[in-house]
């Protein structure tokens, strides 16, 4: 059961993209605050801030294209208990990831974040426009 409204998961609903995007900013804000407080951000070299820069934006368009068209991924993130148990593992994961490579997990989490903002608004607006071509589950 799932106390956000079954329509919010169309990709053309304003209120889930809303939802969404309130969620990304807030991860970036909880992200941001960690990596300042414990002073991971000036520890980054220049190596570190490239492979964040160059990968992960990849990485958020691909998931949102992924999202967005793919029926398999789609199929697999519309169960509730699915969903919880990969968003509970990916949360470990970070959680390990933080504890050996603070300073690369951070700022990895904190570029994959912030290129994940607009990639949801566009998918929103890319959705409307085309309708066909995004998963339809409203009408």
């Amino acid at each position: 059961m799932s106390v956000v409204p079954e329509e919010w998961s169309d990709p053309r609903s304003l209120g889930g993209t809303l939802y969404e995007v309130a969620w990304v900013g807030l991860a970036i804000v909880a992200v941001g605050v960690v990596g300042y407080q414990w002073g991971w951000f000036g520890e980054a070299t220049i190596a570190d801030g490239f492979v964040a820069v160059v990968v992960d934006p990849i990485l958020a368009v691909a998931t949102g294209y992924l999202l967005l068209f793919d029926e398999r991924v789609w199929a697999f993130w519309s169960g509730h208990g699915r969903r919880f148990a990969a968003l509970f593992v990916l949360i470990m994961a970070v959680q390990g990831l933080l504890s050996i490579a603070p300073v690369v997990t951070s700022l990895t989490m904190s570029v994959y974040l912030a290129a994940l903002f607009p990639v949801r608004i566009y998918m929103y607006f890319h959705a409307r426009q085309y309708p066909s071509t995004a998963r339809n589950r409203a009408p």
